[in-house]
């Protein structure tokens, strides 16, 4: 299974680190998005890609700067990923845990419930600013790391979109929830 390294960079982010909670510390592959949260960011993008084996993965190095393109070898007893550049060629390889547990539904239950709720600029909630902060990680490669903030209310996440079409239409079209601090 491949997956555009540009892609894996923008929800890597978001996904929790150490956390006790096993499945928060990698991303998640559906049929139709890549997911990661850390139980107060999430993010959420359309892959678009076919075939690939949905389940919970923690890549446990850094991606090459080089990297376009991450291959999945997916083995009973090694799981590894190939990091390979714009020339097709291999320039790193890491290991790759998959995590077996049920991971939270982000489309379903955080994002579809922010959305169903109309925009209300005028009630702003309280956001932690360590997690305004991921959205130039999430965001990065942007022309312009500009976002656009939807306030919904004062006890509702906050929807981050990237304001850069072309970089929508190459990211797939990533979404950011910022939970609000509980006050």
């Amino acid at each position: 299974m491949k997956i555009p390294a540009k892609m894996i960079r923008s929800v890597i982010p978001c996904q929790a680190k150490n956390d006790l909670r096993e499945y928060l510390n990698g991303f998640n592959v559906t049929s139709k998005f890549l997911q990661s949260t850390n139980g107060h960011v999430a993010v959420q993008l359309t892959h678009g890609i076919k075939g690939l084996k949905k389940g919970v993965y923690n890549i446990k190095s850094k991606i090459p700067k080089k990297c376009e393109t991450v291959e999945f070898v997916l083995k009973k007893n090694t799981n590894i990923v190939k990091f390979i550049d714009l020339y097709g060629e291999l320039i790193g390889v890491s290991m790759v845990e998959i995590i077996k547990s049920k991971y939270p539904d982000i489309n379903g239950r955080i994002i579809s419930e922010i959305i169903k709720k109309p925009i209300n600029n005028t009630v702003t909630p309280m956001i932690n600013a360590k997690y305004l902060a991921l959205t130039e990680m999430v965001f990065a490669g942007s022309i312009h790391t500009s976002v656009e903030l939807e306030f919904r209310g004062e006890d509702t996440g906050v929807i981050v979109k990237c304001y850069d079409k072309l970089y929508n239409y190459d990211h797939g079209s990533p979404l950011m929830v910022i939970m609000p601090v509980r006050r």
